[in-house]
């Protein structure tokens, strides 16, 4: 039975903290995008480091999907493998070396899953991406 009141019940609201799967994995497909964007307009060999935040916030959401909320139920179960704060909240043991072992080609499956969405979601729309390119170097800056 569902705990936690009636949040619980039906579809998940932003404003209550409770996010879906699918949900999650198109926040791992935008936090991507600016990446994405640099490799399709100035070439895979002239990406920056900006986007160095989006790849933490990346990691950090794939981990969660596995680690904490279950989303990894083919590979890993049900099963929190880690509490909010990371593996310290189960102490050094949280998980077996050949298990974070897993957790990690799962974590690595839901980026590259993201990736590829972003990119094709970017070069189906590849006008918009370019348009904003010329805008930045024309004003330096993008006006929204």
């Amino acid at each position: 039975l569902p705990r936690g009141g009636p949040r619980h019940h039906g579809r998940p609201h932003m404003s209550s903290g409770l996010y879906s799967k699918r949900y999650l994995k198109g926040q791992l497909a935008v936090a991507l995008a600016g990446r994405v964007i640099e490799e399709i307009v100035y070439g895979e060999d002239m990406v920056t480091t900006g986007a160095s935040g989006d790849l933490q916030q990346v990691r950090n959401i794939a981990r969660r999907m596995v680690t904490q909320w279950g989303y990894s139920m083919k590979e890993l179960g049900a099963t929190s493998w880690e509490g909010d704060q990371g593996n310290g909240g189960f102490g050094p043991q949280g998980a077996s070396a050949e298990t974070e072992n897993r957790i990690n080609e799962e974590v690595i499956k839901l980026v590259a899953d993201a990736y590829e969405v972003c990119k094709e979601t970017m070069l189906a729309n590849r006008p918009a991406p370019e348009m904003m390119h010329s805008t930045v170097a024309a004003c330096g800056r993008l006006a929204v």
